[in-house]
This record gives structure tokens, C-alpha cells and sequence, in this order.
């Protein structure tokens, strides 16, 4: 079974009639409902296999994550080691050319194509050897990955000039290789051995088209200013010897706009977090919908937030600094280790995972065998353990980053106790939210792109408690920040409506 864009050969393929993959898609062209993921409806622009839009009403759940999926959905990855492989390889033009001669009887292909293969090969050398040369420059993080960002997509003019050579016989043999596919496609066989031919020589196609495509794309971002009117980010990966070019564009609010809202008869987006600080301005921003006609609704929880739970920002709390995290840890880890003497089963989330390790690696042993780290095991396992430990009346508290809180769902006695290390504010230094930085003044990035990030980040923190009408449960807090600084009523406004309360651990166990 071929089962990746790169190998199937779709008509061509004499299991066409049967392949799986095609009757579902049959089916879903009958369907009156579809369920499918983001990902799918992203690239059906291109590949159509869901209905037509305008005959369709489209519902996005999990709508905060539109803007990410999106753009994950064009961004555009090069990896130099397997361009590099595939030029060693002579992109299998000997192989590819034993098909044209066998098959469409053109003795003379390569000989007329070698040389766009050999230019190319000898441009990507060059390319290589600039960027391992630039990215030696730049110092390695904690994990060893360095990595170096074009400021505002404007590249050297000797790297420019490089891709230029890429691209040019890039080009010329990609347009040889398709003008081969297509004479392959109408090629009409007179035997089975000439249809196992042509299939394996178009699997072989394919194999060096769907890189060389990519690359063309990658390059094509590259060189350009802007995508839809809006900037492109664009940096350089090296992790363990490996080398990465990066594409991808800042804003995707006109591509939404021109391709999906306008095209489709409705759509309607729900998630928990929609809203940012209180408001929807960021969604319809970020997203293009404030170019529509569009509602706005919150709609009431059931959940009695009033009586059945409780926020907790614990006094005499030390603000979390950046090269204060021990003591901040230590304040977190005897906090909590009070409070779990009225609960069983506790989640505890921290915003960077050095933080999480010094907990583990300094306090561990005070809270016994009950912390189950999110990075020992899968996380199938890590929820199977914990509601295990729970059913065998032992306490547990399972311990992980943001991640572990998305899409986390843990009803009554299975989670009453959730603790936030801090508030989660992004550092803005990988290269997208850098990029998204340039874009606003430097005395606004604070207030248009940390904090309406926080407020989402800390709302699906927040959520993962109340999940039960007839169950107390407490959220507590160990950032002071959320109630002595001026954005913190902002931050407060999208989360439930809890209680604030300040109780201390003591105090807490009288409930």
C-alpha cells in the first residue's frame, strides 16, 4: 500500500478502483457530515477532496489554534541533507531514464537533461557550504540547536545570489521530469510487464518531483518580500549536524479571508478561547474576520464557578524573576505540598521545562512516589497511570508544561487540585514570534503580542479544572502578578468566574 503524497500514483495505479483511501473519498463527496481534522480542510484548497465550499457549512472547533494550523499548513521546510543525498544520487536520472527508453522509446533524455542535474547539484554544494559556514557563527541554545533568523526576511545578497543558481537549474529539470510524467501518464500499455513498468516508473518520478517541488517552494518564500501582502519569516536551523531552511509567512488573516470565509456559505468557530484579555479584537485580527459580517456569543457554562471552585493567588508569594527560579521553586513546591493534604489527585504546570526539572531534581523526594512527570512516559500511559494510582486510593499529581494541559480532560475525583508556576507569557524568541515582534513598536510588543498570548495560554491552563457540576475543585496561582500588576483584571477577565481568593495552604484545608 502507498500511502504518502510522494508515492502514490492515484489513476495510474491499477488498485485505484479498491484503494481505501479513494473510497473514503467517494464516500465523503456523498456525505451530509464530515469530521476531519484542520490540517485536511488547509490543504483541501489545493487537493479537493472535501465538498465543494460553497455547498458547505464549515464548523471549526478548537478554533483558537486556526491561526497556527494555518500557517503551519504553508510554512516551508528545506532540508539540506536530503537535497544534498538526492544530488549524490544523480536525482536518478539513470534510473528514471532506463524508463524513458524502455517505455516512450527517448533514447536521448538524459543527455539532454544532465546537464541541468549537474548545475544543480554543484549549486546545492555551494548552498551547503554558506550555511555551514553562517550558522557556525551563531551560539547554541541548551539543546544545541543554533539557529539564525533574517531580520525582517531580508536576506545577504551573496545568499540571494546562491539561491538564484539553485533555482535556475532547479527549474529547467523539475519542468523536464513533469514533461516526462505527463508522457508517462499518456502512455498506453500493450502488456502487464509495461504496466508494472510505468508504475514503478512513475513511483520513481515521484520520488525525485516531490523534493524538488518542495524545494522550488521553500526558495520561491525565500526570495520573496511578502505572501498576501504580508511579511515572511524566514531563518536557518542547524540541530546535530542537520540544516534546515525556514519559510513561512507572519500574518494569514487575507489567506483565510480570500480562501475559506468568503468561499464557504457559513462558518462558525467555537473553542473555550476564543477570547484574548476579555475580548475578541485579537481573533478578528489575527484571523481576517474583520474584513466580514460576524457574531460574537459567549455562551454560560453550566458549571457553577461561584460554589463550586475557587482561584487562589497565595500571599507573601516571591515574584518570579528570571534568574530567580530557585526560589520561586521552593516557595511552589512547599505551597503545594500543603494544599495536596486536601486533595488526591493534583496537576501542577509549569512554563518552562527547566523549571519542571528543578522541582523534580530538588523536591521530589518530599512528595513521595505521587509526581508523575509528564516527560517519563507517553502520555496514553502517564493519564492510564495516574487514574490507576487514583482507583488504588493513592494520591497522584501529574507534573508537565502548557502541553500537557491542551486538550487535557479529567473529570471529579480524578483532578481537584490544579496548580500554574507562573503566568505563561512567551519569550518571543523563536523566529516566528520574533518576526511577528518587528512588525509592532517596541513599546507595544508587550501589550499586542505577549499579553493576549498569556491570557490565551493561562485560560487553557485554567480550564482544564471545572469539568463536573457536583465537584469542588481549587486553581491556585503562584504568580503575584496576576493581582498586583495593572494587566493582571485583563489576564483575570478571561478566565472563569472563580472566587479570588488569597488563602494560605493552612487556611485552605478548612474549606
Amino acid at each position: 500500500m502507498a500511502c504518502s503524497q510522494e508515492s502514490c500514483t492515484k489513476t495510474q495505479c491499477r488498485h485505484y478502483s479498491q484503494c481505501g483511501f479513494q473510497l473514503n473519498r467517494r464516500k465523503a463527496s456523498e456525505a451530509d457530515v464530515i469530521i476531519t481534522n484542520h490540517a485536511l480542510v488547509w490543504a483541501d484548497s489545493e487537493h479537493r477532496v472535501l465538498p465543494a465550499p460553497e455547498n458547505t457549512l464549515m464548523v471549526l472547533d478548537e478554533a483558537h489554534h486556526t491561526k497556527d494550523t494555518f500557517r503551519d499548513s504553508i510554512a516551508r521546510a528545506l532540508v539540506l541533507e536530503r537535497l544534498g543525498t538526492l544530488a549524490e544520487a544523480n536525482f536518478h536520472l539513470e534510473d528514471i531514464h532506463s524508463f524513458a527508453v524502455n517505455l516512450l522509446k527517448q533514447t536521448q533524455w538524459l543527455d539532454k537533461h544532465q546537464n541541468h542535474a549537474q548545475g544543480l547539484a554543484n549549486a546545492v554544494v555551494e548552498l551547503k557550504q554558506w550555511m555551514d559556514s553562517c550558522i557556525k557563527t551563531q551560539q547554541a541554545d541548551r539543546d544545541g540547536v543554533r539557529q539564525l533568523r533574517f531580520v525582517r526576511g531580508q536576506l545577504p545578497e551573496e545568499f540571494t545570489k546562491i539561491i538564484n543558481r539553485v533555482r535556475a537549474p532547479l527549474s529547467k529539470l523539475v519542468a523536464a521530469l513533469n514533461g516526462l510524467s505527463e508522457k508517462l501518464v499518456d502512455h498506453e500499455c500493450s502488456s502487464t510487464n509495461d504496466e508494472a513498468q510505468k508504475a514503478a516508473a512513475q513511483l520513481k518520478l515521484n520520488s525525485v518531483l516531490f523534493p524538488l517541488t518542495n524545494v522550488i517552494e521553500v526558495l520561491g518564500l525565500f526570495s520573496d518580500q511578502l505572501f498576501s501582502g504580508a511579511p515572511i519569516a524566514k531563518w536557518v536551523q542547524e540541530n546535530g549536524g542537520t540544516i534546515t531552511l525556514h519559510a513561512c509567512p507572519v500574518a494569514v488573516n487575507q489567506p483565510l479571508h480570500d480562501q475559506f470565509w468568503t468561499q464557504y456559505i457559513g462558518t462558525v468557530l467555537t473553542s473555550v478561547t476564543l477570547r484574548t484579555c476579555g475580548h475578541f479584537e485579537r481573533l478578528r485580527q489575527d484571523l481576517g474576520i474583520d474584513q466580514l459580517k460576524a457574531f460574537f456569543r459567549c455562551v454560560a457554562s453550566p458549571f457553577d464557578y461561584q460554589s463550586q471552585s475557587r482561584l487562589i493567588v497565595p500571599p507573601s508569594l516571591p515574584e518570579p524573576r528570571p534568574h530567580s527560579d530557585d526560589t520561586h521553586t521552593l516557595a511552589i513546591a512547599q505551597d503545594f505540598l500543603s494544599r495536596l493534604e486536601g486533595h488526591q489527585a493534583a496537576l501542577l504546570l509549569f512554563c518552562s521545562k527547566r523549571q519542571l526539572n528543578l522541582l523534580m531534581e530538588r523536591y521530589a523526594a518530599s512528595y513521595g512516589d505521587a509526581l508523575l512527570n509528564q516527560y517519563d512516559m507517553p502520555r496514553e500511559e502517564l493519564l492510564a497511570t495516574h487514574e490507576a494510582r487514583l482507583k488504588a486510593n493513592k494520591r497522584s499529581v501529574l507534573v508537565g508544561t502548557a502541553s500537557l494541559a491542551e486538550g487535557l480532560s479529567l473529570e471529579k475525583e480524578l483532578l481537584t487540585l490544579v496548580g500554574i508556576a507562573k503566568l505563561p507569557f512567551p519569550m518571543l524568541s523563536d523566529p516566528l514570534s520574533e518576526a511577528e515582534a518587528e512588525l509592532v513598536a517596541e513599546n507595544r510588543q508587550f501589550f499586542e503580542c505577549m499579553l493576549p498570548r498569556c491570557s490565551l495560554a493561562l485560560s487553557q491552563m485554567a480550564g482544564r479544572l471545572v469539568r463536573s457540576l457536583a465537584w469542588w475543585e481549587d486553581l491556585v496561582v503562584y504568580d503575584p502578578r496576576l493581582v498586583t500588576k495593572r494587566y493582571g483584571g485583563d489576564l483575570l477577565s478571561n478566565l472563569p468566574p472563580m472566587p479570588l481568593s488569597h488563602v494560605t495552604a493552612r487556611e485552605s484545608k478548612g474549606r
